[in-house]
């Protein structure tokens, strides 16, 4: 290998590394902005958006109060908010999934519980997107929840 192609490779690991590097703290900020607002929505993939839209359509319109009660903040640890959550920590995982861990301050009778919820995202360039959302207490994942009252245009949702 001549100097210049193993110059070139050191220089594509360097970027690739830094650019990772940037991306996994983009996925945190984001994971933590939508815990502390209480909503994936201003930061969801166009993808779940859409889902968003069209299950909260369905939900209001069978329960107009209160929709179905599977609302963003269930999939984000039951009511919480940004005054409601204390020690907020986020980690990107080797799989690339963001693991975000938090105690529940407030609400729901769940006063000190631990809440731990993973992240799916995408990014492109220094932008990232979440895709799902998932409490690991739960067996299925926020867009099959979604999906389900789509489908079956009922609040007695598959989780």
């Amino acid at each position: 290998m001549t100097l210049t192609t193993k110059t070139a490779i050191v220089f594509s690991v360097m970027l690739f590394s830094s650019m990772a590097w940037a991306n996994n703290a983009t996925k945190i900020n984001v994971a933590k902005a939508a815990i502390k607002q209480e909503s994936v929505f201003n930061y969801a993939s166009p993808t779940l958006k859409q889902l968003i839209q069209k299950a909260n359509k369905i939900q209001y319109q069978i329960e107009p109060d209160m929709g179905c009660d599977v609302v963003e903040n269930f999939y984000l640890g039951f009511g919480n908010g940004g005054a409601g959550v204390s020690k907020l920590q986020a980690q990107v995982l080797n799989n690339g999934v963001t693991r975000a861990t938090w105690v529940e301050n407030w609400g729901g009778g769940r006063y000190g519980e631990k809440q731990v919820i993973d992240f799916y995202m995408t990014c492109t360039g220094n932008k990232c997107v979440i895709d799902n959302v998932k409490n690991i207490s739960d067996k299925i994942d926020f867009k099959q929840d979604l999906q389900y009252i789509i489908n079956h245009r009922t609040c007695n949702w598959a989780n």
